[in-house]
């Protein structure tokens, strides 16, 4: 049996996985529960877990995550029989994204609004596929690269900034667990610490940062959408889908 509290979902082998339902839209609707769930890296999950997962009403799971990640935690779901395994990279490796060395998280994720779209047309036109939800979206932590998605996800939704940055804000307290093996891991790769702690936090300013961009650039996420290549019955049908 799953439980839940908040809009966390707790079970054995993940940290920041939620279920992003019930949240209010700016028309006066809200999110609907069991349809989109946001994680950090699945290769944990024991069968129990992954059950649970089946039982809640999983269908699709979207790996963020470059193939070198995979290659070293793999999805525990990329086999399934129950549900279908997406990996769609944003990167495929992150000096793509990150030659100019982002200043600091807000950076990266508009880099990721501008350098990504051909990844986001296709992520965002497979979940407008029919029978694509209820869906969960990961990557490494649920923080960044998940975290930008589901932003446009529920901004689409009609979401208004203030929760979609409290959502985002979530992530850092609910990874306490992880944040030593990060550390390690990090140190022995090479990584450059002080940058890397810089990266760590999810504070609500860094979403509304993006958010911001997001409307100023592109009129927002429907029109952003649009902009990289989804056809209005897509969005349409993703906003339905979430809110309608």
């Amino acid at each position: 049996m799953m439980q839940k509290e908040a809009t966390r979902l707790l079970l054995d082998g993940v940290y920041n996985l939620r279920d992003v339902g019930g949240y209010g839209t700016k028309n006066g609707r809200f999110v609907h529960s069991q349809t989109l769930l946001r994680a950090d890296c699945l290769h944990r999950l024991p069968p129990a877990s992954q059950q649970a997962l089946v039982d809640y009403g999983l269908r699709s799971v979207v790996d963020l995550r470059r193939r070198v990640e995979i290659n070293y935690e793999p999805n525990v779901f990329a086999q399934s029989a129950h549900v279908a395994y997406h990996h769609l990279p944003l990167y495929n490796e992150w000096e793509e994204l990150a030659a100019e060395r982002p200043r600091d998280l807000a950076h990266m994720y508009t880099l990721m609004l501008d350098n990504c779209q051909p990844a986001f047309r296709e992520l965002f036109a497979l979940l407008a596929q029919p029978g694509a939800f209820p869906a969960l979206v990961h990557c490494k932590v649920g923080k960044d690269r998940t975290g930008v998605v589901v932003a446009l996800l529920l901004d689409v939704a009609g979401v208004p900034a203030a929760t979609i940055a409290a959502d985002y804000a979530l992530s850092r307290p609910y990874l306490d667990p992880l944040i030593p093996e990060l550390r390690e891991e990090a140190q022995r790769f090479g990584y450059d610490m002080a940058y890397y702690e810089s990266l760590l936090p999810s504070e609500p300013a860094t979403m509304h940062v993006m958010l911001d961009y997001l409307y100023q650039r592109y009129g927002g996420a429907a029109s952003y959408l649009a902009q990289i290549g989804l056809t209005a019955d897509q969005v349409t049908g993703l906003q339905q889908t979430l809110s309608g």
